[in-house]
């Protein structure tokens, strides 16, 4: 049997959640093929309303029943590298231990996403540069985050949470809804703090009143983060792959999404991942099957202003393609 003939259309991951919708649905892929084992791709399909994902290749109690199982089976060593780190640039002394012992140990989970959390920094080995998948500054630690994400999911039951995000509600947790503080991450637009944008400071609403983010879409974006590793670019300089580099100095760099239409197993996504910011940059064709999303980033890591978010993404414009 082909594997499009099993087809689970992820509807209510719409377009208008993006970037968090579409890292959703590549970590759900990712998981299924390569920590898994499973014979699995992913594609979008057009709506009348956007683009919907659709894994194939499992039906539909298949895939919750092995999404459940390894978000259940995840531990606080599966959520980041060594036990005592709580931020991602507490990695940083270690970098090339961790990975030394992670290949010789043949440990490709920890690899993965070492070399997605950060890049060694030449110019100060002590201070490796960090993914921007991080978004988290001050108080907040990025590992920390991921366990109270993984904790709560849990109390709220992996399949029921996994039935919400991918099939029902989406990503998000409404105002009025009464669920357990939801660790946060910059992930989608809704995220943006800048409190002197808003009528009241942010810190004190109540938790209830806020837009927040499931922790189960949380747990399975954070699981795409391997599609982005972090490498080294010309001069030996850290670089995120799968991001479009600021035009201006000092400016965030914005996330690429490929969405392809022609169904992609996680080494396929990784390819287009890599590319697609190329060929926006050079302003070359791309395929007309693989449509591009870019997600600018607002805020930054500094001490002051907002902490950074990615905002909702758009579609490259089409104009820029050739026949390819």
């Amino acid at each position: 049997m082909r594997l499009e003939a099993l087809a689970v259309e992820l509807s209510a991951l719409r377009h208008w959640d993006f970037p968090l919708a579409a890292l959703t649905a590549y970590g759900a892929l990712r998981i299924l093929e390569e920590e898994q084992g499973k014979e699995a791709t992913l594609c979008f399909v057009e709506k009348p309303w956007g683009p919907v994902p659709v894994l194939c290749g499992l039906d539909r109690d298949s895939l919750l029943e092995a999404l459940a199982d390894h978000l259940s089976s995840l531990d606080r060593q599966g959520l980041k590298i060594h036990p005592d780190a709580s931020r991602i640039k507490d990695l940083g002394g270690e970098y090339f231990r961790f990975l030394g012992e992670a290949v010789s140990q043949g440990d490709r989970h920890r690899a993965a996403f070492l070399q997605a959390y950060l890049a060694p920094n030449r110019r100060d080995m002590n201070r490796p540069i960090p993914t921007p998948f991080d978004t988290t500054k001050g108080r907040q630690a990025f590992f920390k985050t991921l366990d109270e994400a993984h904790q709560l999911a849990g109390q709220l039951g992996f399949p029921a949470g996994l039935r919400r995000v991918l099939f029902e509600e989406g990503v998000l947790i409404y105002p009025g809804e009464v669920i357990p503080s939801a660790p946060q991450l910059g992930w989608h637009g809704s995220q943006y703090r800048e409190w002197a944008d808003r009528a009241r400071n942010p810190s004190e609403e109540k938790e209830c009143q806020r837009v927040r983010v499931h922790p189960v879409a949380v747990l399975l974006a954070w699981e795409a983060l391997p599609l982005y590793p972090m490498a080294l670019g010309a001069g030996l300089e850290p670089r995120p792959i799968g991001f479009l580099a600021p035009q201006e100095r000092g400016a965030s760099p914005s996330l690429v999404l490929p969405l392809p239409r022609r169904p992609v197993g996680a080494g396929g996504l990784r390819a287009l991942i890599a590319a697609g910011p190329v060929a926006i940059a050079a302003g070359r064709g791309w395929p007309r099957d693989v449509e591009l999303w870019v997600s600018p980033m607002r805020g930054s890591k500094g001490a002051k202003g907002a902490y950074p978010t990615f905002m909702g993404a758009k579609p490259w414009d089409a104009r820029t393609v050739s026949g390819a």
